[in-house]
């Protein structure tokens, strides 16, 4: 395929792989470029950053959100779909219900594809990641435990269903599925003509366990979940790729490298926000004794810093993932080993030639 004038939308575009893609794709000539990121600030400062180089050569959008969920929840972290009935049975009936029109054209993804109609879909979001981590384990404990008490106790409590809401919108598979049901959807009616999805194995390609970032004894069952996740999702792009009227579809999946961003100093956040310090006061302490409650029964004070509240700031690994820089905090100590072994994934890239890619195309 010639990339000369053509459009291109690349999922997951500020990531560690997407930056790289992006950069190749402008180099081959694509005249429209449309940037996606789970979060809006990742999408337009990576966009200013390519019109410096790019900006008289091509037209760069930045455009936003979940392209999971409907395009009126695409900007709800995964923690406020969760805590929010609506969203709840939303997600549920979306993903468990036959695929109706209605709920086509209101997802995120579906909108986005046909809002720009691209020749080229480069998808460089870790899906497989974004699915298996909603731990479906933990859920599905929660629920367990829930339903336990609730026996115990005769009644069925508000929390159990809630818990069992959960449970049901956090199932992997009928996710992967719809979310297969969807691109193929809106690359169809959108003329898209190819398909490139940058995958992944789950662990590297170094085993079931990865001892660098994961050393539990035995393998864990998140980790595995993704590789399980990512093999079927291999299979079912294989499938969409011999589905007649639609794209063409190519799958890499990078299977020797434990890789990352950059190694930096900054503010550390969760889900895109930064976790700021608290400034609790001995006489305002909680004593420990009766139930445990996570809700805090008084105001919250936190540190100040430039007449603002102070953030969380440490070295940290970004392995450019969908959490976005310094959401690793948990995991920076086991990323920190990993440093004298890995290799960075933006040398794979760099090493790939689009146009060899797309040969024969």
């Amino acid at each position: 395929m010639e990339l000369q004038d053509k459009s291109a939308l690349v999922l997951g575009a500020p990531g560690m792989v997407g930056r790289e893609i992006c950069h190749a794709l402008l180099q081959e000539g694509v005249s429209t470029l449309i940037l996606s990121s789970l979060y809006e600030h990742e999408s337009t400062q990576y966009a200013e950053t390519l019109k410096q180089e790019f900006g008289k050569k091509a037209k760069i959008i930045a455009v936003w959100g979940n392209i999971f969920v409907r395009r009126d929840l695409k900007d709800l972290s995964r923690q406020e779909l969760i805590s929010n009935p609506k969203a709840r049975t939303t997600i549920i009936t979306d993903t468990l219900e036959p695929l109706s029109r209605e709920i086509l054209t209101a997802q995120e993804l579906y909108q986005l594809t046909l809002a720009y109609k691209p020749d080229l879909i480069v998808d460089a979001v870790n899906s497989a990641t974004a699915f298996s981590y909603q731990n479906l384990f933990a859920v599905s404990k929660e629920a367990l435990l829930e339903l336990q008490q609730s026996r115990r106790d005769k009644r069925c409590s508000e929390e159990l269903s809630t818990a069992v809401e959960k449970l049901l919108m956090t199932q992997y598979t009928p996710q992967l599925i719809r979310h297969i049901q969807i691109l193929l959807q809106s690359m169809t009616e959108a003329g898209t003509k190819i398909y490139l999805k940058i995958g992944t194995c789950g662990t590297g390609g170094m085993g079931l366990n990865i001892p660098y970032t994961h050393s539990e004894d035995k393998p864990s069952q998140l980790l595995l979940s993704k590789a399980a996740l990512a093999g079927a999702h291999s299979l079912l792009l294989f499938l969409m790729g011999r589905t007649a009227g639609g794209p063409i579809i190519k799958e890499l999946k990078p299977a020797a490298a434990i890789a990352w961003k950059q190694v930096t100093f900054g503010p550390v956040t969760r889900h895109g926000k930064p976790i700021l310090l608290e400034d609790v006061s001995v006489s305002d302490a909680i004593s420990i004794g009766g139930k445990l409650s996570k809700t805090y029964p008084k105001k919250i004070k936190h540190l100040k810093h430039d007449g603002g509240p102070m953030a969380l700031m440490a070295p940290y690994i970004d392995t450019g993932g969908a959490r976005g820089a310094g959401e690793k905090d948990r995991h920076r100590q086991r990323c920190l080993r990993t440093a004298g072994a890995a290799a960075t994934l933006q040398d794979f890239v760099r090493g790939l030639s689009i146009k060899e890619v797309l040969r024969n195309v």
